[in-house]
């Protein structure tokens, strides 16, 4: 256990205050990333926004169509191990995940027409696609298939609160910051953003009170909670930097 645990975590409020503590410098690290930095900066131009916008439509697809299955499989582990309640919770909150993928795909055609009909040079959609799966994507899967190999499938919850959190934290400014960039238009070109700041609200609640209840009924499990955690906010991140720098690439080119 970490020397800087709280003393006290009978509560699950106490004990996610205790977690929200340790998660700190992760959730600051991610908040000064590249990535985040360049979404929701003023100082972001157009061009380099709508490739952004282009290129995390386009490369997240692999790293959200199975999302699902992480949850599920994750849920699956945890009721073998004898943790029926999180498991049960974690195959019920991976039906809700099904299909999101759907809303990157179709962004990205969007996106494809509303970058040609402005901008040159125009894109090719196989293009970005063929850049394949970001290191940050990749680093990010693995979080996910190490968690659910390992001894402890119930940090899943820690990654979900952590990525769930995000669009409740900064999507709002992100859209907002678009629309001032790209007209109100742009819109339509980002349902995966929109969707999930309202979707998001509801599962970070529930997730912040499983996890609390979880800390509360086994401390121990706080250290690897906020591993996994910090794990999954780290790779997120630089897989939102690989983006930015790469539409920063395209944004440049007239």
């Amino acid at each position: 256990m970490m020397d800087t645990q709280p003393a006290s975590l009978e509560t699950p409020e106490v004990a996610l205050q205790g977690y929200d503590q340790l998660i700190g410098p992760a959730r600051q690290r991610f908040a000064t990333s590249r990535g985040i930095r360049g979404m929701v900066s003023p100082d972001t131009d157009a061009r380099t926004m709508a490739a952004f916008l282009l290129h995390f439509s386009g490369l997240s697809v692999p790293i959200t169509e199975p999302v699902e299955s992480w949850i599920r499989r994750a849920g699956e582990r945890c009721e073998a191990l004898g943790w029926t309640d999180i498991g049960r919770a974690l195959r019920g909150h991976s039906k809700a995940e099904a299909g999101h993928h759907q809303y990157h795909v179709d962004d990205f055609i969007n996106l494809i027409r509303f970058w040609n009909t402005r901008w040159t040079p125009q894109v090719d959609p196989d293009a970005i696609r063929a850049h394949g799966v970001t290191s940050g994507g990749e680093r990010y899967s693995r979080v996910h298939e190490e968690v659910i190999a390992g001894s402890a499938p119930y940090c899943q919850f820690a990654i979900e609160y952590e990525i769930e959190l995000l669009p409740v934290q900064y999507g709002q400014q992100f859209v907002d910051n678009c629309v001032r960039l790209l007209g109100a238009e742009i819109l339509q070109c980002m349902s995966f953003a929109t969707s999930h700041i309202e979707f998001d609200v509801g599962h970070t609640k529930f997730n912040a009170h499983f996890l609390g209840r979880m800390i509360a009924e086994s401390p121990v499990r706080l250290d690897p909670l906020v591993k996994a955690g910090a794990a999954a906010l780290d790779a997120f991140g630089e897989h939102l930097a690989e983006c930015m720098m790469l539409a920063e690439s395209l944004g440049s080119q007239q």
